[in-house]
């Protein structure tokens, strides 16, 4: 298949700094090779890593990162965890966002590599799990958490299409065995539950994206309405 061409929102050069969140596996590990390509955003990339310090090879792939930084000519930081009580998905969730908030100040941007496989995945787990019409949403392509500003510039790109321009470039990133781990919901979803929806339906992940869509759609229409509702409103003293 043709490779999708990587590009950028030009409103990133509003920021001082842009940060990537870098894991170091295939997804985020294409997000900061295609940016740093990108001569107009070379100066302010900064590689953000966060070592879970969960798997036995945490530190090598802090190496491998800081590695891949260097090669690429940008700042590299990183935050090694300490001994986690509570090792939960939501939880993780929750330290790595914390940490990408002390990274941050109010002029600065952090891109996540989240693309279109990981779109329909997040519909349907907020399908099961009883979700309403901002939930059918998915995944925004630019959301606020904290004190810093998040945007996905790959949700329009498949895993397929990553996974093509990783060896065409000759990249090298991180395998995460617990990927494979089906007790982690996500991971459930996407090597077992879409795979046999797949063999039914072959066209499923365009339908979740087209209900995505529909969602957003809705959804802005509603708070449209809403504000001219609000904006009516007429208060009287005592009322």
């Amino acid at each position: 298949m043709a490779i999708k061409e990587i590009s950028f929102d030009k409103s990133l050069e509003e920021f001082e700094r842009i940060g990537v969140a870098y894991s170091g596996g295939l997804d985020s590990t294409v997000l900061l090779h295609a940016l740093s390509c990108d001569t107009t955003f070379k100066r302010k990339i900064n590689a953000i890593h966060i070592n879970h310090s969960i798997s036995p090879d945490s530190d090598k792939w802090e190496e491998l990162c800081k590695k891949n930084a260097d090669e690429l000519g940008v700042k590299f930081f990183s935050y090694k965890l300490e001994e986690l009580k509570n090792i939960s998905e939501d939880n993780l969730r929750k330290i790595r966002y914390e940490k990408f908030n002390h990274w941050a100040s109010s002029n600065d941007l952090i891109l996540t590599a989240h693309h279109k496989d990981d779109q329909v995945e997040t519909i349907i787990f907020r399908f099961i799990r009883g979700t309403g019409l901002n939930g059918l949403k998915g995944i925004p392509a630019w959301r606020k958490d904290g004190n810093s500003l998040f945007h996905r510039p790959l949700l329009d790109i498949s895993k397929e299409e990553l996974y093509e321009y990783a060896q065409k470039n000759k990249l090298e990133w991180v395998e995460d065995e617990s990927n494979k781990d089906i007790n982690i919901s996500r991971n459930f979803i996407r090597n077992n539950l879409l795979p046999e929806i797949k063999e039914k339906w072959p066209n499923i992940e365009k339908s979740i994206l087209h209900l995505s869509s529909e969602a957003t759609r809705s959804n802005k229409i509603l708070r449209s309405v809403a504000k001219e509702d609000l904006e009516r409103l007429v208060v009287k003293e005592n009322s």
